[in-house]
């Protein structure tokens, strides 16, 4: 991103103003609003203090709209994407200025809470706390709904790297050093978001044993994971409950997106026929890369359904 203000503004400096630039803007127009990740971690002790790329914030479902034409309003849009991931029901939006050097991450609901999301956002909100960002006043998760956020962000994919593990060793030991009510409550509210299948096994290394009934969105969240980190696992297990029509509908946008997106997303690919041709071809190439993995946890959850 360029600009007189991204160009001077240090992404140190840029993420807490835009934190507050955020919530202000959603305290203005009535949205409730959480930011999660980043610095909510760092309170709670889940991650090593680091300098972030974007604010994340979890909003009201019933305000999301409202909170994203108020951004809009200050000049912040959409990061392009290709038309085929807008129709795979995206969790959320990564928001850009042409003057910040760092994306706003607007979720209307957050990987891994299974239940509905308004459900589990009231259920976090009901237990916010405040930090002082830049000066204002933020709203966060409290540690518990913390704990939830940044684990299941660890838990996206089995192969989510290194500093991902690390975080999710952090979050382990703190579950375990817990006192008694405080587990009981995480575990309450796990249940209350639907998060409790999914970190399943993170409390059992921290010495939390619960009960988890299987189900339908338990298996597809587990079939995500085994897909990786690409987009042909985004794709595969996207399709899914859904009618062939619909699913014939989204391979021809995975497989011809137009050139007005290839260049959207690709700012610096030119207006040649021959780097249109190129650029389609390595994304087939990824894309034959990635499926057979995509397929077979598709297949295991497909398994599961019939045991």
């Amino acid at each position: 991103m360029s600009g007189p203000v991204g160009d001077a503004l240090p992404l140190r400096a840029a993420v807490p103003l835009a934190t507050a630039l955020v919530m202000h803007r959603a305290e203005s127009v009535g949205v409730r609003a959480l930011v999660i990740k980043g610095i909510s971690a760092e309170v709670h002790g889940l991650r090593q203090p680091r300098v972030s790329a974007d604010v994340d914030v979890l909003v009201d479902p019933a305000g999301y709209d409202t909170l994203l034409e108020s951004l809009a309003q200050a000049g912040w849009a959409p990061r392009p994407m290709y038309a085929v991931s807008a129709n795979l029901d995206p969790h959320s939006e990564s928001l850009i200025h042409a003057q910040w050097p760092c994306d706003i991450d607007l979720h209307r609901r957050f990987p891994g809470f299974l239940e509905d999301p308004q459900a589990t956002f009231e259920a976090l909100w009901a237990l916010r706390e405040h930090v002082e960002v830049a000066g204002r006043d933020v709203w966060i998760p409290n540690r518990a709904g913390a704990i939830q956020v940044g684990a299941l962000h660890a838990l996206r994919t089995v192969d989510a790297g290194p500093r991902m593990d690390t975080e999710l060793d952090m979050i382990v030991d703190v579950i375990a050093e817990l006192e008694p009510d405080e587990r009981d409550a995480l575990v309450d509210l796990a249940f209350q978001t639907g998060a409790v299948g999914p970190l399943v096994e993170t409390f059992s290394r921290a010495g939390v044993a619960v009960d988890v009934p299987d189900s339908p969105q338990l298996r597809a969240w587990n079939a995500r994971r085994l897909a990786g980190p690409v987009f042909a696992g985004n794709l595969v297990s996207g399709m899914r409950g859904k009618p062939w029509s619909e699913r014939c509908r989204l391979w021809r946008l995975a497989l011809w997106p137009s050139a007005a997106e290839l260049r959207a997303v690709d700012p610096g690919l030119g207006d040649s026929s021959r780097a249109l041709v190129a650029a389609r071809v390595r994304r087939w190439g990824r894309g034959v890369w990635q499926l057979p993995r995509a397929l077979k946890a598709a297949w295991a959850a497909r398994s599961g359904r019939r045991s």
